[in-house]
């Protein structure tokens, strides 16, 4: 690609993202029927033009709405340079929902106001995001109805510390972390995938476990074992048998 070709798309962009999310904000303005389920996935020069309206709006206006999917779409162009788009929603904004997913975000303390009184919120998947220790322990004090949380391929952080009460299911796939304490009493499905971690870092607390699923590639030395986790996990092992 040339050089001016690549100057001409790229001043192009912001136009085009604009012209899209009027289009979207269009059809959403007048659509009349109810919407129970909605799944956005955008580049991330949308999300500053038009994405988090598009968000808010519908959050707010289809009061029926339990489910919502957002998606960041990276580009791996390697003229352009990759960076992680941080949301900025209205506190609140995802108390209303029963299902949410995010995927390719990286997370500040600030997003932290958007799960406040998040009830309702009973499946959270996070993929493919950056995000520190704090804040997903933030994320799920704040979401004390869920029952389940599955957290795939995300970075930022090197220690997990899971101890939401209502948990019925979690999920950890491909994960490189140094260790991961979870302490759910009502915890029933525990599924581990291709997980990094030193097999005395994981340690898991519940009374009443009813499936251990652990999957890893053999390919791959520092993924660790299902017997790894076992071995050094004598509480999952009690629970499990």
């Amino acid at each position: 690609m040339n050089k001016s070709l690549l100057t001409s798309k790229l001043r192009a962009a912001p136009n085009d993202a604009i012209k899209y999310g009027d289009i979207v904000k269009n059809i959403l303005h007048q659509h009349n029927g109810n919407l129970f389920s909605c799944n956005f996935k955008h580049f991330p020069l949308s999300l500053d033009l038009g994405v988090k309206d598009l968000v808010e709006f519908v959050v707010e206006e289809k009061k029926e709405l339990s489910s919502l999917s957002l998606e960041c779409e990276l580009s791996y162009d390697r003229h352009v340079e990759i960076k992680y788009v941080m949301p900025d929603f209205k506190p609140k904004i995802f108390s209303s929902l029963c299902s949410l997913e995010l995927t390719n975000y990286k997370l500040e303390l600030s997003v932290l106001s958007a799960f406040e009184s998040c009830e309702k919120l009973k499946s959270l998947k996070l993929k493919s995001m950056f995000m520190e220790n704090n804040i997903i322990t933030g994320i799920l004090k704040n979401c004390f109805g869920l029952e389940k949380f599955i957290l795939i391929d995300s970075k930022g952080f090197d220690r997990l510390k899971i101890e939401n009460q209502s948990l019925k299911t979690l999920e950890f796939l491909r994960l490189e972390v140094r260790e991961i304490e979870v302490h759910v009493k009502e915890l029933q499905d525990l599924v581990i995938d291709s997980l990094i971690c030193p097999p005395k870092g994981l340690r898991i607390y519940s009374e009443k476990l009813l499936s251990f699923y652990s999957t890893y590639n053999p390919s791959v030395r520092r993924i660790r074992k299902s017997k790894d986790f076992l071995e050094n996990c004598s509480d999952l092992l009690v629970s499990y048998l």
